[in-house]
């Protein structure tokens, strides 16, 4: 039997959102929310997530001690959280994680031929373009068969190691209202927070949940382990 011993949680929770309808809402619903014996100071700003990241980390680099520091960013698309501020967080903080929502399947449908510069023009705001072009994509998406997860493991082994992360877990979701999967992706630095996040894979869950299959971004062979209830749909490809 181990050794339990008691501790104190001292946390500072930033809540932050572009919108001013949500962010009223935040605010009109945070008194009546209960936190339990847990006790965090509560930050809530109305910025620009770029604002809003550099603020914190001018905030916290100069912090006596070295905070354990988590980002959880839900966004809508795949480009408010870009790549540039995710590398100045693990620049300022390698131990940091960061938990974020990304639109994969729109990312990987918007390639085409026929929107090569509006495309190289969405790649280039999330600072993606330095790691893939619009053109490569397409072509991709073009010719090769399964080009939707050759796609997305380019994305995960050419696009996330820039951010400064060794590890990165991307669970790939279904929602139950559209056909449109997106990751919900881990990056950390910390061998055991990566196989913490990855032991969720194997818990009993509800709904449609798979995980690319990558021990780490330089892993080569990955590849889809569904979990229970997971439906794919199966494309019939012919080559000319």
């Amino acid at each position: 039997m181990g050794i339990k011993q008691s501790f104190e949680l001292h946390a500072q929770l930033h809540l932050n959102d572009i919108s001013h309808h949500a962010i009223g809402m935040l605010r009109r619903h945070l008194p009546a929310a209960g936190v339990g014996e847990w006790q965090p100071q509560i930050h809530v700003a109305n910025l620009d997530f770029q604002e809003a990241a550099a603020r914190l980390i001018a905030s916290y680099r100069g912090a006596r001690s070295s905070p354990r520091i988590l980002f959880v960013l839900d966004q809508y698309g795949f480009s408010d959280a870009s790549l540039p501020v995710m590398q100045s967080i693990f620049a300022a903080f390698p131990k940091a994680e960061i938990v974020l929502t990304v639109a994969i399947d729109t990312l990987v449908n918007f390639a085409s031929p026929n929107t090569l510069d509006l495309y190289q023009k969405v790649l280039a705001k999330a600072g993606f373009d330095a790691a893939v072009t619009a053109e490569h994509l397409a072509s991709i998406k073009e010719e090769e068969d399964g080009a939707k997860h050759i796609i997305q493991t380019l994305f995960l082994k050419e696009v996330f190691p820039r951010t400064g992360a060794s590890f990165a877990t991307p669970f790939f979701i279904i929602p139950r209202k559209s056909r449109r999967g997106y990751w919900l992706l881990h990056l950390a630095n910390n061998m055991r927070a990566n196989d913490e996040m990855k032991q969720l894979h194997w818990e009993p869950r509800r709904g449609p949940f798979a995980r690319l299959q990558a021990g780490s971004m330089a892993t080569p062979g990955a590849g889809w382990r569904p979990c229970p209830g997971t439906r794919r749909r199966r494309r019939n490809h012919r080559r000319p």
